[in-house]
């Protein structure tokens, strides 16, 4: 189901609701008019009643108990499609006390427009300072990078944790490119030293710190988000790209090197 994003205004002077951190999506938040909201816009091809008094904007009616509030839809193409901008309380005894404000409200607006804009406005209302604006979109953009970043965190563990069980390569799919990673780890010998293939002893690179019972550790992936930038699977983990001597190319190629496994 589609959802009705508040804007921060909104959040803050109508609902009278505390800003979640960027984790949590403002149109995840729970709240009657929200949910009514959701539900009575989720399908595009409903109709929906028209806020008259407000004639400079397309605004839509939202009821639920004693809550009402006005919708407005952006392009259907646009990041956020429908957003809630205005919202309050029917008092007892008014059938529309809510929008009749509302419109006594656009009507203000306009006045002070029109005092201070040689233009004058030809509507009877103005409402635009009601829409989403810079903030809101800044808000909106935050919490999608954060969460992507969560999300990008935890699949890393997985995979590289599918991996360090089966020794193959993990992959999952995100939007725009595919991430690709496979573990191998290597067993700490007594002298230091670490046995690779064939049973030779190499000693750890002096770069990079894992803290993993194995000690040494393999990691291949694709570059992610642009120019190979080194990408730690968890905290306090520092990466580097050695150099490639079996003609591998160099940007798959990662090594990270455990704490207190031979010299440093």
């Amino acid at each position: 189901m589609s959802r009705v994003r508040p804007t921060l205004r909104v959040l803050r002077d109508d609902l009278k609701l505390p800003l979640p951190s960027a984790r949590t999506p403002l149109d995840a938040i729970s709240h009657p008019l929200l949910d009514k909201a959701a539900e009575q816009f989720a399908d595009p091809d409903t109709a929906h009643e028209r806020i008259r008094a407000i004639d400079d904007v397309v605004l839509f009616k939202v009821k639920v108990q004693r809550w009402r509030g006005a919708v407005w839809t952006d392009d259907p193409d646009a990041e956020v499609p429908t957003w809630l901008v205005a919202a309050g309380v029917r008092e007892d005894g008014s059938g529309d006390d809510f929008y009749t404000a509302l419109e006594s409200s656009g009507k203000a607006a306009r006045a002070r427009y029109n005092s201070g804009h040689d233009q004058s406005l030809t509507t009877g209302t103005y409402s635009r300072h009601l829409l989403p604006n810079d903030d809101d979109r800044d808000r909106y953009r935050l919490g999608a990078a954060t969460r992507f970043v969560l999300r990008l965190n935890t699949t890393i563990r997985d995979l590289a944790g599918g991996s360090l069980r089966d020794g193959h390569e993990h992959a999952a799919d995100f939007p725009g490119f595919r991430l690709g990673i496979q573990v191998r780890a290597l067993l700490r010998h007594r002298s230091g030293r670490h046995a690779g293939r064939g049973g030779r002893l190499r000693r750890p690179h002096r770069q990079g710190r894992l803290n993993h019972p194995r000690g040494w550790a393999m990691v291949k992936g694709p570059c992610l988000l642009g120019g190979c930038s080194p990408v730690a699977v968890r905290p306090g983990t520092r990466w580097h790209r050695p150099a490639d001597r079996r003609g591998r190319r160099r940007a798959e190629r990662y090594e990270m090197t455990g704490r207190g496994t031979g010299r440093q």
